[in-house]
């Protein structure tokens, strides 16, 4: 006799509601930082002509001779063309992915399986067999060609397996915002 493997009929996972911990993520700083030096000085344009500003000869490589505007522009002109952006802020759109579970692994069914030579199932030939849904049994019936009247299955149960979580990875990136565009004299002129 032989008895076959039960069928495992997989639920599936709901995530816990517990409160998710917020990433930990290193906050975020500039690689590069530049302070601005306006060119005005206290008497106002300092004797320079009309339409004109009188700014100190800048030291290399310490200060550069700039013009400003504010956004991602390109520089024009052909003597304040060495271009560099700046940002005045950022916006920080880290994130994890949100958890889940994945599929159901590791379950099992189980029972008990009898063998009975009447259809009541009283008069017992073969009793007590574990059965699950890992293996076949099989088993000689002594003694030989005994007729079988009826067989049961009893002590049916389901053993949860277990979801592999998902989610909870790394997304997003800082956006830089605010641009402010210098041109700039190169400093080999």
């Amino acid at each position: 006799m032989s008895i076959g493997p039960l069928a495992v009929v997989e639920e599936s996972c709901e995530p816990d509601l517990l409160e998710i911990p917020k990433a930990d993520f290193a906050p975020p700083t500039w690689a590069q930082e530049a302070t601005v030096c306006e060119g005005l000085t206290d008497t106002g344009h300092a004797g320079c002509g009309s339409g004109a500003m009188c700014i100190p000869e800048p030291v290399p490589p310490a200060y550069l001779a700039c013009v400003y505007k504010e956004g991602d522009v390109p520089c024009e002109g052909e003597h304040y063309t060495e271009r560099h952006v700046f940002y005045g802020d950022f916006d920080d759109q880290r994130s994890c992915s949100p958890c889940g579970c994945g599929l159901v692994s590791g379950s099992v069914c189980t029972a008990t399986a009898s063998i009975y030579t009447d259809v009541a199932c009283t008069v017992a030939l073969l009793g007590g067999v574990p059965a699950s849904s890992l293996d076949s049994p099989c088993f000689d019936l002594t003694p030989a060609g005994e007729a079988l009247g009826s067989k049961a299955m009893t002590n049916i149960k389901y053993h949860a397996g277990a979801c592999e979580a998902t989610g909870g990875e790394p997304q997003g990136a800082v956006v830089e915002v605010l641009p402010a565009t210098f041109c700039c004299i190169p400093q080999d002129k």
